[in-house]
């Protein structure tokens, strides 16, 4: 069943019904991430499961690529990507989303930081080239933890 509310108004009929409630790339979408975390708390019964698959701000492509971009005296950042819509507002790492989910009563109980070792091109040799760096430097930061993904399991106290 599909509701057209916002997770503030649904979690004002709906408190403490929900076992495990999902969220895949959707908090480093919005504009008021804790007032939609302080609505999952809600919505969750106790001990439940939250689960959230969210950029990890920074992390390796970024920080290399501020780098360059700092050498090159470029004036960029690759923080927030994507730079296409639908945009990334808030950036988060473990520490911050951490503390954001703590302050609702939500501990986090598992991080991994993965991302999967593919990065697309447009078949032009300098396409390629770029595409082939990114991808070794994908499966580089898998490594140290470093990658661009952040998979969270937490749960309500």
């Amino acid at each position: 069943e599909v509701k057209k509310q916002s997770i503030e108004d649904h979690a004002k009929e709906h408190a403490g019904v929900y076992d495990i409630v999902i969220m895949n790339a959707v908090l480093e979408h919005v504009y008021d991430p804790a007032s939609m975390i302080t609505a999952v708390a809600t919505l969750l019964s106790p001990r439940g499961v939250l689960y959230i698959d969210i950029p990890n701000e920074p992390n390796l492509l970024t920080i290399i690529g501020n780098a360059v971009n700092r050498v090159r005296k470029r004036p960029g950042v690759l923080n927030l990507s994507p730079s296409w819509p639908p945009f990334h507002v808030y950036g988060f790492n473990p520490a911050s989303l951490s503390l954001l989910l703590e302050r609702n009563g939500i501990r986090v109980e598992e991080v991994r930081k993965f991302a999967e070792p593919r990065v697309t091109t447009d078949q032009s040799l300098r396409g390629r080239a770029v595409a082939f760096g990114g991808t070794q430097l994908m499966r580089l930061a898998n490594l140290p933890q470093t990658a661009s993904n952040m998979f969270v399991w937490a749960r309500r106290q």
